[in-house]
């Protein structure tokens, strides 16, 4: 930002601080139950290049993907980032330096950014109202409003039929005609038409727009002259692209010094909904009006110097969200009106200053936080998961447990099978799942071993692992999940379960590894036994006359290999085309690779028929 900004910012957060330091105070902090589903809170740096993360503007779009525009103080840019394809895409979008002031994001019902933002590169040392839209991968720009010092405390809304609505303030002195809170209207056609709204005393800071089911403006903001909350009406009246419209001022809230960091949202009955700090108090409070009905202000969190960067959105079930922050205990928090009373908790992982907070639910009702954490100069972006769940997987063998065989020997393969889903459809952690297995209490080496999908069905995966492992009657096993932010999963898979039961079993004596039974052969076949010590073999049999001639081939496929380390084939003394061969003496050559070790094993044996 140039030094004019610089200037005006420091010189408001130096009122700001003034007042909080006249009333600190430190009371005990006190958790409230959670009342969501089990999961954790996430967090991750969306950007840490320079001085960045100013004045987070966050939306979550249709998907539940976050859309967040903000300002990079260190390179007094204009920023934007959206989360796709598992990954943060991060650009610049106005770099005409110094510009993108308290940015304001809004998405169209196409998913298009729209941003409102000051800035001073057009007629400095005064701001300029700015704003940018971005269609079909391209950035445009238009000048809003440049009567004034006008364009921080901007706050952007674009309705279903295309008209954007903006609320600011003009910072110039009151002396000049300004501190007045300011709208300005953008027609579908493109034509702004902007109006003072209120311009009695020093107000308009921390102005938030919000329109109502027939998308008339309804603005909140801070009346610092009389140190109180205000809400702003708009009658509107338009037809086509011709609008008039006129304001009703009414003051909301006098507890304290209300109105600082006033956020708003309008439900789809039209209530109205604000949340705000008393700076005096220090209390988190909130402001709740129906249609037609008066306004009911209440306090949400009073436990210590809490309230601050108040930032409020309504869940799908229109039920207010709110981020803030707890200065007495130097993290964010994050309150939810359950329907009767505010679930209240402390977001785990934020930094000692996590300011300029920004909230936003998915279509799950998961919160989306995005803020600065100011002592290190970055974007910072948390968001709650809901935990994962494990489950049976409920095919043969598998309906009860995770294993199939329940019991085998030293050289059995054991089939380990989860489920894993997630309510947010999140993808699971890399890494994940792992299965844990116990021998007599203790983790047998390798566990917990990751194990790799084998289906998917719907939003399900299907999960599996081979294991080999010593005799023994006391394993237990069990599976652990994570989603990709960290939420542990929940189910029966995760507790341990018994088995599997594994007898020890003796290879046979060199020499003996192969052998042919009955032999010679009276009946209707000859059994070819191999017992060696791989655990994963390929095997090859093949069949020859005492003139070298080839009678059959038996693949790896056609053993039974139910019952390892023995492994069988019972031919029907019937060569390649399916006739009866002769009674005669005939040799066999058996071969076993293990897939493991690549080690071989090769045997050459006669075996007799008699008919």
């Amino acid at each position: 930002m140039s030094a004019e900004y610089r200037v005006l910012s420091a010189e408001l957060r130096r009122k700001r601080f003034f007042l909080f330091l006249l009333c600190h105070y430190l009371l005990s902090t006190q958790h409230f139950l959670w009342a969501q589903p089990t999961g954790v809170w996430g967090v991750t740096t969306v950007d840490s290049t320079g001085e960045t993360g100013y004045n987070p503007s966050l939306v979550i779009d249709s998907t539940g993907h976050p859309h967040i525009a903000y300002t990079d103080w260190g390179d007094n840019t204009l920023r934007y980032a959206r989360w796709n394809a598992g990954q943060w895409l991060i650009e610049t979008v106005d770099d005409r330096r110094p510009t993108g002031g308290t940015p304001s994001l809004a998405l169209d019902s196409s998913g298009n950014p729209h941003i409102s933002y000051a800035s001073y590169y057009s007629s400095g040392p005064t701001n300029d109202l700015w704003y940018a839209k971005k269609i079909a991968g391209i950035w445009s720009f238009e000048s809003v409003d440049s009567a004034g010092n006008v364009g921080l405390w901007s706050s952007i809304k674009v309705a279903p039929d295309g008209k954007v609505h903006v609320s600011y303030q003009d910072t110039a002195p009151e002396s000049q005609g300004g501190m007045n809170l300011k709208y300005a209207l953008r027609s579908a056609a493109g034509q702004w038409m902007t109006d003072t709204v209120e311009f009695i005393g020093d107000v308009g800071q921390f102005s938030s727009l919000a329109l109502n089911p027939v998308g008339a403006a309804r603005i909140a903001y801070m009346d610092f002259t009389n140190k109180k909350l205000k809400y702003a009406k708009q009658n509107l009246n338009c037809s086509g692209d011709s609008c008039s419209w006129d304001w009703a001022p009414a003051t909301v809230d006098t507890a304290g010094w209300s109105g600082f960091y006033a956020s708003i949202a309008v439900d789809s009955a039209g209530t109205v909904h604000i949340a705000h700090q008393d700076a005096l108090g220090q209390d988190l409070r909130y402001a709740r009006k129906t249609s037609g009905g008066s306004w009911v202000a209440s306090i949400v969190d009073s436990m210590g110097d809490v309230g601050e960067y108040a930032s409020l959105t309504l869940d799908q079930d229109e039920n207010p969200q709110i981020a803030y922050y707890d200065s007495t205990n130097a993290r964010l928090k994050h309150a939810r009106w359950n329907g009767a009373s505010w679930d209240i908790q402390t977001i785990p992982g934020t930094t000692i200053e996590s300011w300029n907070t920004s909230i936003g639910v998915d279509q799950y009702n998961n919160p989306h936080v995005a803020y600065l954490d100011w002592l290190k100069g970055d974007l910072k972006y948390a968001r709650w998961s809901n935990a994962p769940l494990l489950e049976w997987t409920g095919e043969a063998g598998y309906v009860s447990d995770g294993l199939e065989p329940n019991e085998g020997n030293n050289f059995t393969k054991f089939i380990f099978r989860v489920k894993y889903s997630d309510p947010d459809n999140d993808p699971v952690l890399a890494g994940f799942p792992k299965l844990i297995v116990k021998k007599g209490g203790a983790e047998i080496s390798g566990s917990p071993f990751s194990i790799g999908a084998y289906k998917t069905a719907g939003p399900a995966v299907f999960y599996e692992y081979p294991l080999w492992i010593g005799a023994g009657s006391d394993y237990t096993y069990a599976f652990e999940a994570k989603d990709r932010w960290g939420a542990p999963a929940s189910g029966n898979p995760t507790a341990l379960s018994s088995g599997p039961v594994v007898t020890g079993v003796d290879l046979p004596a060199s020499g003996e590894e192969v052998f042919a039974y009955p032999n010679p052969a009276r009946g209707e076949k000859i059994t070819f036994r191999v017992s060696v010590g791989y655990l994963e073999p390929i095997l090859e049999l093949k069949i020859f006359d005492l003139a070298g001639r080839s009678v059959i081939e038996i693949a790896d496929e056609r053993f039974n290999k139910t019952a390892p380390p023995s492994y069988e084939y019972a031919w029907n003394m019937q060569d390649e085309s399916g006739r009866e061969v002769a009674s005669g003496v005939y040799a066999y050559y058996l071969r076993a690779r293990d897939q493991k070790t690549g080690q071989e094993f090769k045997a050459v044996r006669k075996f007799a028929i008699l008919k």
